[in-house]
């Protein structure tokens, strides 16, 4: 299948499928369709799970019969929740692929880097300042020299944290 053609709206895919775009809907509502986060379906991978839980007439094979024993209900529910489990897995591995999900361990790095660099920054600032605050007696001057400091510091910080983005 063309690449352009792998991500289908749900009218297109219940032609695809030969089947109602309600039935088409009620496969969504069920997650036996992996979707993208603009509700088109992925061909390949919702071909890929419908047949797993649908038998070869259409029926559902995850549901139980009328009269089933509680043993065979038992296993079709966990048979639907390894698939809701698959499906899960699909659309997680779509996101990472697109570059909406990250590594938690980059996530919790940068965290770390960006809060030591905040507390360098922050914690350098008498060290900067405190020969001009000592010549200082009027206190709006004093308030300005702080101010203007504490300003430059989150502008070099937010800076920081633009250059860990990429």
């Amino acid at each position: 299948m063309s690449d352009n053609k792998r991500y289908i709206s749900q009218s297109e895919y219940a032609d695809h499928r030969g089947v109602s775009r309600s039935t088409v809907s009620q496969y969504k509502k069920e997650n036996k369709l992996v979707m993208t986060e603009d509700s088109k379906v992925d061909v390949v991978q919702s071909d890929n799970l419908l047949a797993s839980v649908l038998d070869s007439r259409g029926g559902d094979r995850s549901s139980s019969p009328k009269k089933a024993s509680p043993k065979s209900s038992k296993l079709a529910d966990e048979k639907l929740r390894g698939e809701q489990i698959k499906n899960a897995r699909m659309y997680l591995r779509l996101e990472k692929d697109a570059g909406r999900l990250g590594d938690m361990d980059s996530v919790y790095r940068a965290a770390f880097e960006t809060g030591r660099a905040s507390q360098e920054a922050l914690l350098s600032i008498p060290a900067r300042i405190c020969n001009k605050l000592a010549l200082e007696t009027d206190p709006n001057k004093i308030e300005d020299l702080l101010t203007a400091e504490l300003i430059l510091v989150c502008n070099q910080l937010s800076e920081y944290a633009k250059g860990l983005q990429q």
